[in-house]
């Protein structure tokens, strides 16, 4: 998986510098999201930081969701875009 859709909850935890690689997120899908149907949110300590990118989050459908982990593989973190890699284990 790529990134995450930047989102306030995002800016946050960059503000905090809480987030770091190896860190564990968990995430939820969201059916009813007018937007998307498909829509994962991605957690960090029960915070709300983003969503998987569309097409990205083909992945936790199909599948059984509560067998896969999510953890933080790299952050970027220049002053103009922010971008946070996960990597996605069953």
């Amino acid at each position: 998986i790529r990134d995450l859709v930047r989102s306030r909850g995002l800016g946050d935890v960059y503000k905090r510098q809480t987030l770091r690689k190896g860190d564990f997120l968990t995430f939820k899908t969201e059916p009813d999201n007018p937007k998307d149907p498909k829509a994962v949110e991605v957690y960090f300590e029960d915070k709300k930081i983003g969503y998987i990118k569309k097409g990205h989050n083909e992945v936790f459908f199909g599948t059984q969701p509560d067998r896969l982990t999510m953890q933080v593989k790299a952050i970027t973190n220049t002053p103009s875009f922010k971008e946070l890699y996960v990597k996605i284990s069953s």
